[in-house]
């Protein structure tokens, strides 16, 4: 459900309470509903005086976190110095990055590559598809290691200037070298791969929207 602009009073988001408890947040984040189309809900702390906002992730992501919490803070320095509040305009709509996006694919060039992606596509997968019966939170592992500082250094710096790469890259690599060497085999592995969408080189964008894009839906390793 997507109510429709300015339908939405935000006083019905904001809930007052005296003191910020696991139990009050708990209670924030069960009133967001992507089917009554609540994404956003918000907390204030009357002791901390503090604000506490929660939002779906279908409608934000770690990148839009980062432009919220500027506009936030843009407004709330706008109020308490008496001014009109007035935000800085998207530098890209999401329907203008969507339109851009799509004019993109039907790019010679682009076209082009898509045999090689279909071909990558193909791979087999390396290990068994997930059940979702059974593989759930609760029934997951976890491992934790902790990197030194030489090794910290290694990947966060020196390798990817050696290579030209960026350090998530880096990190792909990693990865491939650990599914090949547990599976045991020298056969192409395919790992899917997604990120966050906005592409300088197809329009600036500052847009609190989550694009987020495939790659391209899957990323081969060999």
């Amino acid at each position: 459900m997507v109510p429709e602009p300015g339908a939405v009073d935000a006083r019905a988001c904001l809930h007052t309470v005296q003191t910020f408890s696991d139990e009050a947040l708990i209670r924030a984040r069960g009133r967001l509903s992507p089917a009554a189309g609540i994404m956003l809900g918000a907390l204030w702390v009357a002791d901390r005086r503090q604000l506490v906002v929660l939002v779906h992730h279908l409608a934000i992501d770690a990148v839009s976190w980062r432009i919220l919490l500027e506009d936030l803070n843009t407004a709330w320095a706008q109020y308490q110095a008496g001014q009109p509040l007035q935000l800085p305009a998207a530098s890209t709509s999401f329907a203008r990055w969507a339109s851009l996006l799509s004019a993109h694919a039907r790019r010679p060039e682009v076209v082009d590559q898509a045999e090689t992606w279909r071909q990558v596509a193909a791979i087999p997968a390396a290990l068994p598809a997930p059940q979702p019966a059974v593989d759930t939170y609760a029934t997951a592992g976890h491992v934790s290691v902790a990197l030194d500082v030489d090794t910290t250094r290694m990947v966060l710096a020196e390798v990817p200037a050696a290579v030209h790469a960026g350090v998530h890259e880096i990190l792909v690599i990693a990865l491939g070298l650990a599914c090949a060497e547990l599976v045991g085999t020298d056969a192409p592995i395919v790992i899917d791969v997604e990120g966050h969408g906005r592409h300088d080189e197809l329009a600036p964008t500052s847009t609190c929207r989550a694009p987020s894009a495939g790659l391209p839906p899957r990323t081969r390793w060999r």
